[in-house]
């Protein structure tokens, strides 16, 4: 064989080996994206952080695993680097509108709202359609206390993806501030039928009928949503007030310290406590003390009628 020929044949050899070689490190990647993704439905969001960096020490320049991993950071509450990340992603990907919206999430977030409103406007210029763009930027809107744009993006991400819990829950937000408990009820009925895994949907829903008086309905809720999530001490801080509201003072008192092991720090849940204590008759000074250390309002009050 020619000495041309061989270094063909060898440079063929060579070349083929390494594109085999990244190919199959191409899979493993993507094996290790794949399992974050599960993950983060999951919301185990520390695996799902650990396969998302395997994957990116093997492919670092895939727009898609700079995205997920802005999504686990900044689900993780990491929203400085979360939003370095997705810029990262454009950088890879600058006409991705999902990316460029949720770089406005995480303005957002870092309360950048001229940027967010920008990316949110971008994002909707490149994709009209994603309604998902439209529902941020409500929020925004609703922040700038501009209820009527926010409304009518609302209206509109509804409109476009009829199954967007997201949107339904934020446009009950307004009708509750609005006093529209009907509108607000009807459309949170709508977001856990679209979600019924959801444990914020549930708890949203339960704060408008413990708002309508239906207690035993907003029990029913609240029990859903600590079941689904029994880490969030909100939950048990009002479920704990519907409980004091129908007299089941025990269970309020169970619920407060529940809420109390899960964040010491939170005042009404002890000035709370302390009421549903003095319901029973029991003393409750230093439920009440320890309330006004931590500003809770109305503490004062209540010590200067019960602890005399």
């Amino acid at each position: 064989m020619p000495n041309c020929l061989m270094k063909i044949v060898i440079l063929l050899i060579v070349s083929t080996f390494f594109a085999l070689q990244i190919a199959a490190q191409n899979l493993k990647a993507e094996s290790f994206f794949k399992k974050s993704e599960k993950f983060l439905e999951q919301k185990k969001l520390k695996p799902a952080l650990n396969q998302i960096n395997r994957a990116l020490e093997l492919e670092n320049d895939s727009a898609k695993y700079f995205s997920t991993k802005a999504t686990i950071t900044g689900a993780m509450n990491n929203y400085k680097d979360a939003l370095s990340l997705i810029k990262k992603a454009i950088e890879l990907s600058p006409k991705n509108a999902i990316f460029i919206m949720n770089r406005g999430v995480f303005n957002l977030k870092n309360e950048n709202f001229n940027d967010a409103l920008y990316d949110f406007d971008q994002a909707i210029l490149l994709d009209e359609t994603l309604a998902k763009a439209y529902a941020s930027r409500a929020v925004l809107r609703v922040m700038q206390n501009n209820m009527a744009l926010g409304l009518r993006d609302l209206n509109m991400a509804i409109k476009l993806d009829p199954n967007l819990a997201e949107a339904y829950l934020n446009r009950a937000g307004l009708f509750f501030y609005a006093e529209e408990m009907d509108k607000a009820l009807e459309d949170m009925n709508l977001a856990v039928k679209c979600d019924s895994q959801n444990d914020n949907l549930y708890y949203s829903r339960a704060s408008v009928k413990a708002h309508l008086e239906n207690y035993h309905e907003a029990l029913e809720d609240y029990n859903k949503a600590i079941k689904i999530n029994s880490k969030l001490y909100d939950y048990y801080f009002s479920r704990g007030y519907v409980y004091y509201k129908i007299g089941e003072f025990k269970k309020a008192i169970k619920d407060y310290s529940k809420a109390i092991k899960l964040n010491k720090n939170d005042g009404p849940s002890y000035l709370r406590r302390a009421e549903a204590k003095i319901a029973l008759k029991k003393t409750a000074c230093d439920d009440i003390n320890m309330a006004i250390v931590l500003k809770a309002e109305g503490a004062e009050e209540l010590l200067n009628t019960h602890c005399k």
